[in-house]
């Protein structure tokens, strides 16, 4: 689009609702200037980088390898409630805290996913079962998981999410898992991998990381709201 027609667009869309929070790509200044010249103005708080690598040579995700004791596969179909249970146990509301350094009151709920939020992510058309891994432990548990959504068209490959159980965290269970989905990935022609953490101070260790296996910046994704 050119100038004008970014600044028309903008027009139309503060005509429809004056108030509006958006988030925009740093690397896109046109869209940028846009939104300035209207009144926008970039909002404080969390925002994300766009991290990317080429997957034309993989032989660097050697040298991240499983973990002694520690094997890495595909969820099985009968373990649907074993994928459940780590996932909860990753993602529950009190440990989200504890990584962010918000304080823990000790009555946080347990996580919302469930058995029948998988099923619903299963049935997605781009949900592929050879994507979705765990490394199991030498007493047959979870100790993390990572899943990988291959666009096709894109010949891309993003992950969302990573976990570790905290009882096994510290290891390189997370990374020796994204080095296996990008690996199975560039199998299934995939050509490239997209993810986006945070890119702010408030929670680092995603964006370190992904960068750990060679993804590098490429967009910054911030803010932007009228004022």
């Amino acid at each position: 689009m050119t100038p004008h027609e970014l600044e028309k667009a903008v027009d139309e869309l503060l005509e429809a609702a004056p108030r509006v929070r958006m988030a925009v790509s740093l690397q896109q200044p046109e869209l940028v200037d846009a939104l300035t010249s209207r009144g926008f103005r970039r909002l404080g708080g969390p925002w994300f980088v766009r991290l990317w690598r080429s997957l034309a040579d993989v032989d660097d995700l050697a040298g991240h390898t499983v973990p002694d004791g520690y094997t890495i596969r595909h969820v099985r179909p009968e373990e649907l409630v074993e994928r459940v249970e780590v996932h909860r146990r990753c993602w529950a509301p009190a440990r989200i805290k504890r990584m962010l350094s918000l304080p823990v009151t000790g009555d946080e709920a347990g996580s919302s996913y469930s058995v029948d939020k998988h099923r619903a992510v299963m049935a997605t058309p781009v949900y592929r079962a050879d994507l979705d891994l765990v490394a199991v432990a030498a007493d047959g548990s979870f100790a993390a998981f990572g899943l990988g959504w291959l666009d096709a068209s894109a010949g891309a490959v993003l992950f969302e999410p990573i976990g570790t159980v905290p009882e096994h965290a510290g290891r390189g269970l997370a990374r020796a898992v994204c080095a296996e989905i990008l690996r199975a990935a560039r199998d299934h022609g995939a050509t490239q991998a997209v993810v986006s953490p945070r890119g702010d101070d408030g929670y680092p260790l995603p964006r370190r990381l992904y960068e750990g296996l060679r993804m590098r910046e490429v967009a910054q994704v911030v803010s932007f709201g009228t004022v």
